[in-house]
């Protein structure tokens, strides 16, 4: 059980990446472990989150109405990235669960 204490919500323009190691439901929302950070994310991206566990992904906090987190699965190669990479080339799936091809700038 991951602990709520240790739990960040992130805000607009907070993006965390890593590993992608665990999802709970609780409370009516989801607790995602990715690398050493666990955030809530809202249950409506579990459809998303779910196949992803075990990967290495990007979670990209928004301001933009219908699409307020963004999910992205990381390539194998870039796996190591410094946590100031700007997860982007390869976004998955956005809340909606709508494939696209990608978003914002790349690697900075």
């Amino acid at each position: 059980m991951i602990p709520k204490s240790k739990v960040t919500v992130l805000v607009p323009w907070m993006e965390v990446l890593g590993p992608f190691i665990r999802l709970e439901e609780r409370e009516g929302e989801l607790l995602a472990e990715i690398g050493e950070h666990v955030i809530v994310l809202p249950i409506k991206l579990k459809d998303v989150l779910t196949p992803l566990l075990g990967h290495s992904i990007a979670v990209l906090a928004t301001d933009i109405v219908g699409k307020e987190y963004l999910v992205i699965e990381l390539p194998q190669d870039k796996q190591d990235l410094p946590i100031s990479w700007n997860a982007s080339e390869h976004l998955r799936m956005d809340i909606r669960g709508q494939e696209t091809a990608s978003m914002i700038a790349g690697p900075s």
